[in-house]
């Protein structure tokens, strides 16, 4: 990706373990509403607070989501371009 070149940095890698977390989060989320909506129903009545106890899991997610790409975006260095020393002598003249 064009955001995340450059030299990596912790908070970079942190930011990554968040956007990973929040992933699995995800997964989780899924695989729970897949299971006890079709592989194990729940009972017409109990599908409401199913739901409702699944809200905080995807707030949780969202938020980390958000703080992994942004720990990610302030944790990569611009790289500087290298200049060979004739650029160097043509800089110096100007």
């Amino acid at each position: 990706m064009v955001m995340f070149k450059g030299e990596k940095t912790v908070p970079f890698y942190i930011g990554l373990v968040a956007l990973g977390y929040s992933i699995y989060q995800f997964c989780i989320l899924v695989w729970t509403m897949v299971y006890y909506l079709f592989i194990n129903p729940y009972p017409p009545e109990f599908i409401v607070g199913l739901f409702a106890s699944l809200i905080p899991e995807a707030i949780g997610g969202v938020i980390f989501l958000i703080i992994g790409l942004y720990l990610m975006k302030v944790g990569t260095k611009k790289i500087e371009p290298v200049l060979e020393e004739h650029e160097e002598e043509n800089l110096e003249k100007n």
